[in-house]
């Protein structure tokens, strides 16, 4: 004897529910763009993370003259090379302020240990 799978349910006390096929395919077009975004997004919150009282010492132990700006020769002389120095100064001023420092160690130029890029 032959019974389909809405006679069996029906038998059991259950509801069969059908989909189309495109639903189904959007369902799983949805689920895999959460699972390939996911670690992207906890990459970049990790990036952010930046301790911001130790950012303030290091910027201020590197601006020798505490004028609030970092010059190329004072970034230079705690080890930083011209192209990390010309990627953090990003309004070309010539100088690193505090918020382009801070910016730079969110986005990863400095490895700590004195080491930059």
């Amino acid at each position: 004897m032959y019974c389909s799978l809405a006679d069996i349910s029906h038998q059991l006390g259950y509801r069969v529910y059908f989909i189309s096929k495109e639903a189904l395919m959007r369902i799983i077009q949805i689920v895999a763009s959460i699972i390939v975004l996911a670690p992207i997004v906890g990459y970049a919150q990790q990036q952010a993370s930046v301790d911001s009282k130790k950012a303030i010492a290091k910027y201020q132990s590197i601006d020798k003259n505490s004028d609030g700006m970092v010059t190329k020769a004072e970034a230079e002389a705690e080890g930083m090379s011209a192209p990390t120095f010309n990627k953090l100064d990003t309004n070309k001023d010539g100088t690193i302020s505090q918020s382009e420092f801070i910016a730079g160690l969110a986005a990863g130029y400095y490895t700590g240990g004195g080491k930059w890029e």
